[in-house]
């Protein structure tokens, strides 16, 4: 098998690491700057010998810099929302896109004129620092013949190659490496820069795969322990043909290795595959060797990687990994176990409780774990947040932290009545977040430096002045990240404050407010300013010992000694539950749910308010017994209820706001474990169908979407979302998971078995809602739309569509940035193709199927009902 953009002689001296480099033409041509090489002696690049077009020269180049570069400064603007205005943008979905020339002049989002520039890279190929985050920079490169090339670049958003994009290595973390196809001639290569200092080059692939071995996620061994041990690696198809009916090889200490099938990985993909670790060979060193191969059909190329795994001691700190329900992908953590106390008169017979410590931004969670002191009373564990930079403990970085708690709380001995969280900067937002999201998990809360949310820091949130009908339902689908709405949820747990009063990067205003806010209400807060201190002033900011001991003196009550909840939350899908209550619907999905409710032991009775509840459910176990309870709601006259067999209660409110018990919710509706919104299809294990129904542009667009989507999750948060075409996937199978359609009706062949009743259809040309036996028809070019609807046969999975209904309208959702923290997707959204340019102007309907996923009873703000 010949290796992609190479001839057989240089598959034989060229190391993995490419370290050869001959000429290549890296240029603007476009803007006038003419063939200029990159490095060395261009004439040693020949051309294809005659009547042979696919025939590679003898000495093809291994290496192109990219250095001549066309920059433009910030044109748009970047907000959390479902769209943002881009010029650029939109001269791509509307297919007005051309290559500029410098001194090309584009309108920016504030109405000036902006130009292009030339701008070369310094000779270690890094663009020079004065480039603004949020502009582009534009190179073309010139080959001889079509080929395969690997592209290494950092400090990038996103970079469009020949019109298909690629997830970008905004953080500069230098280690990706993404295969791209080059053809014959002219290439486009179109980044959008995230920070100064981006740089970017191209180097021929040494094999058909290969792993991306820096970015493994790696638990450590600790000594003694035979727990079953995960890891993951990317793998990347530098082909343009699927990888299927690969193994991976996987052995410990050179030990035998087992094998492991790995998911077929699409052209020009990467998929960061789990891998269940053998057992250690017991050995001296400090380190375990992991070594990986992969083992190919039609071929005797076998990519190698070898990676250390720590041993450590028992009660020493460690990396530990577990699968997440979210993707099936592999994440880590550090925990540092309890000590034994060296006091001998402590009392050691109660099991220690557990501090969930959540990462500043940028920080690993091992290195954030070090500024903490090991302690006999509470083990410590920092989950990652899907990463350094993550989720700001948001969207899926507050799922992972509860999923690493889960795990180390299976692994450990704990008392779970002494769980509490605590972080620093970004982490100390993200104990305000799980604070208010799962009141009934912590004891006590205590943010440092923290952050409300992200509309008193970061920015970007949408605001308005006078909201229309449609941006009210923009803000509704935000709500998830409005702190302040779920206040009340603190009332029950111990809650302290700290914060540097000199703190430049995290105002002190931001704890001031919620010291005064907690004030109103809440009777078991502690509030601490550190004199003269910044946002970090070394470990004590971390684990500070008044907070530690604060900690320490509080647990929750006894499942049951909860008389009375407080609870609120607009998202049932994150959290539904708090103590023995349940929200199971809402009445307006989207706005706040709040119940205020007391249990009467002795009476065995319920009784309190609620607001935006459509259906509820309350646990009487916790009374005791099986016998009637009763039932007395918002004023309404009382009832009996007879518990089902496991204690629960379910109830339903009528239209007039009465309420009654019912058997348990209709199977088929909307529920916490299938709740809506459109982000939420990416949970569950979600696999992403493109299509090969459509027409060649179409089906090419549709891959690179799926694939931009697996990449960005993955960069973003480590994700493992495997991408598979709709002729191999088989609805029969895995039907409880999640599923995103990319495409539409005509295009996509997994379309009919998915969503053949769904109220909502995108075909060439049009989209139709229906609605009570009639559709509302929007017929118009380059339209888009994002929707979430049941997956058949499942009462927990879904199906999710990313739809155009042609070219310019699937180019319209390339760059929606639903992985992004804080951006609200409800159920639907219909876009219209003047959205890269207009906003949010551009919607032209957004909102929320109903309690049974129809229209009818759904909440949709059509745009011209709000105009």
């Amino acid at each position: 098998m010949l290796f992609p953009g190479t001839t057989p002689a240089q598959q034989a001296d060229a190391p993995a690491g490419v370290e050869q480099s001959v000429a290549a033409t890296a240029s603007n041509d476009a803007a006038g700057n003419g063939a200029q090489a990159a490095e060395g002696d261009q004439d040693s690049a020949q051309p294809p010998a005659t009547g042979r077009p696919n025939t590679q020269p003898a000495a093809a180049p291994l290496e192109i810099v990219l250095r001549d570069y066309l920059v433009l400064p910030l044109v748009g603007e970047y907000q959390r929302t479902i769209v943002t205005r881009d010029p650029i943008d939109a001269a791509i979905v509307s297919g007005k896109w051309q290559a500029p020339v410098a001194g090309d002049k584009v309108t920016g989002d504030d109405g000036k004129p902006y130009q292009w520039k030339r701008q070369q890279a310094a000779a270690d190929g890094v663009l020079a620092t004065n480039v603004v985050p949020g502009g582009y920079a534009f190179v073309s490169v010139e080959v001889d013949y079509p080929r395969i090339m690997i592209l290494e670049a950092q400090r990038h958003a996103a970079v469009c190659v020949n019109g298909e994009w690629l997830a970008g290595d905004r953080h500069g973390q230098g280690w990706l490496r993404l295969p791209v196809r080059l053809k014959q001639g002219p290439n486009e290569f179109l980044f959008h820069i995230a920070q100064p200092g981006m740089k970017a080059r191209l180097v021929a692939p040494a094999m058909p795969a290969y792993f991306i071995a820096e970015d493994a996620t790696l638990p450590d061994v600790v000594t003694g322990d035979d727990s079953e041990l995960w890891a993951a690696a990317p793998v990347v198809n530098a082909t343009s043909e699927p990888l299927a009916g690969a193994e991976l090889l996987i052995s410990i200490d050179g030990g035998e290795a087992i094998a492991s099938p790995l998911a077929t990985v699409p052209p020009l993909s990467a998929y960061k595959a789990p891998l269940r670790l053998p057992a250690p060979v017991s050995g001296e060193g400090q380190q375990h060797k992991l070594t990986l191969s992969l083992r190919m059909p039609n071929t005797d190329a076998t990519p190698t990687a070898t990676m250390a795994l720590a041993k450590v001691g028992p009660q020493d700190a460690r990396r530990c990994t577990f699968v997440s329900k979210i993707d099936g992908g592999v994440q880590s953590y550090t925990l540092l176990p309890a000590t034994q106390s060296d006091d001998p008169s402590a009392d050691q017979t109660e099991p220690p409780g557990i501090i969930l410590a959540l990462h500043s931004e940028g920080v690993d969670h091992r290195a954030f774990a070090d500024n903490y002191l090991a302690k006999p009373w509470a083990h410590i564990v920092a989950p990652s947040n899907r990463g350094e930079y993550g989720f700001d403990w948001e969207d899926w970085g507050a799922v992972d932290a509860m999923e690493a708690l889960a795990d180390a709380q299976a692994r450990l001995p704990h008392d779970p009545r002494r769980v509490y969280c605590t972080g620093h900067s970004m982490g100390g937002h993200g104990a305000w977040r799980l604070g208010v999201i799962y009141p009934d998990r912590f004891a006590a809360i205590g943010p440092s430096a923290g952050w409300l949310s992200l509309w008193s820091y970061g920015g970007g949130m949408p605001t308005y002045d006078d909201p229309n009908h449609v941006q009210q339902m923009l803000l509704r689908a935000a709500s998830t990240s409005d702190t302040l709405s779920q206040i009340s949820n603190l009332s029950t747990q111990g809650v302290y404050v700290l914060h540097g009063d000199r703190d430049a990067h995290v105002g002190v205003a931001q704890s001031r407010f919620m010291r005064s806010r907690l004030g109103e209400f809440h009777t078991d807060f502690s509030y601490f300013e550190r004199k003269g201190a910044g946002n970090w002033w070394g470990s004590a900011c971390c684990d500070w010992p008044q907070m530690m001991e604060f900690f320490r003196e509080r647990s929750l009550p006894q499942p049951g000694d909860t008389r009375q909840i407080e609870f609120a939350t607009p998202n049932l899908g994150l959290t539904a539950e708090c103590h023995w209550a349940r929200v199971e619907t809402q009445l307006q999905q989207g706005q706040t749910s709040r119940l205020t409710l007391g249990m009467l032991k002795r009476s065995r009775a319920f009784i309190g308010t609620t607001e935006n509840v459509r259906r509820l459910s309350l646990d009487a176990s916790v009374l005791g017994g099986d016998q009637p309870v009763r039932i007395k709601l918002d004023g309404g006259r009382a009832f009996s209820a007879n518990p089902s067999s496991k204690g629960r209660v379910w109830l339903s409110r009528d239209e007039d706001g009465r309420w009654s018990q019912i058997a348990r919710p209709p199977v088929g509706g909307k529920s916490p474990a299938r709740h809506g919104g459109f982000k939420s299809v990416f949970n569950n294990n979600a696999v992403l169908v493109y299509s090969t129904g459509g027409s060649e542009e179409e089906n090419a667009w549709s891959l690179a979407k799926a694939r931009f989507d697996a990449q960005s999750f993955w960069l973003r948060g480590n994700g493992a979302l495997q991408v598979m075409a709709d002729k191999e996937f088989d609805a029969n199978r895995q039907r409880n998971r999640n599923v995103v359609l990319y495409g539409n009706a005509d295009t996509n062949l997994a379309w009919p078995a998915l969503l053949s009743t769904s109220p909502v259809q995108v075909r060439g040309g049009r989209v139709r809602v229906a609605n009570q036996g009639q559709e509302r028809p929007e017929d118009d070019p380059g339209l888009a739309a994002l929707f979430v609807r049941p997956r058949p046969r499942s009462e927990t999975a879904t199906v999710g569509v990313v739809a155009g209904v042609d070219l310019a309208g699937m180019r319209l959702t390339n760059r929606i940035r639903y992985f992004h923290s804080g951006v609200g997707l409800p159920d639907l959204t219909l876009l219209g193709p003047e959205s890269p340019a207009e906003g949010d102007y551009g919607v032209r309907a957004v909102g929320y199927f109903g309690h049974d996923w129809g229209v009818e009873s759904g909440d949709i703000a059509w745009r011209d009902t709000a105009l």
